[in-house]
C-alpha cells in the first residue's frame, strides 16, 4: 500500500476514484441499466436514474486486446477515464474505460 500511495497511477488510486464516482452518481448505485450496441470487444451501456429528471451515464469499456475507434455521442460530457489519455484521440486502447454524462 505504501508503494501505491506514492504512485498516483497505481491501482489503489483508480479504485478510490471509482468508489468516489459510485458515491457521487446515484445512477451508478440505484439506477437501471440498458445495453447499447457497439463494436466488437466494446462493452457499452447506459446507467440511469428512473424519472424524467434522472441522471443518465454512458459507460464504455474496451475488453479486447486491440485499440478500437469510437466516438461518443454529441451530447456526452466525459466524467472519468481509466487507462486512456488525451493523446489517444478517439481510440480506446485495451482495458480502457470511459464514463460520460449524457442528455
Amino acid at each position: 500500500v505504501d508503494a501505491q500511495e506514492a504512485d498516483p497511477k497505481a491501482t489503489l488510486h483508480v479504485a478510490r476514484r471509482l468508489i468516489g464516482l459510485r458515491k457521487a452518481h446515484p445512477a451508478l448505485r440505484l439506477g437501471g441499466l440498458e445495453l447499447v450496441e457497439g463494436p466488437r470487444d466494446l462493452l457499452v451501456f447506459e446507467r440511469f436514474e428512473r424519472g424524467a429528471d434522472g441522471e443518465r451515464l454512458l459507460c464504455v469499456f474496451n475488453l479486447g486486446h486491440e485499440a478500437i475507434d469510437w466516438t461518443p455521442p454529441v451530447d456526452a460530457h466525459r466524467i472519468e477515464v481509466v487507462n486512456w489519455t488525451e493523446a489517444d484521440g478517439s481510440r480506446l486502447k485495451p482495458l480502457a474505460g470511459l464514463l460520460f454524462a449524457v442528455g
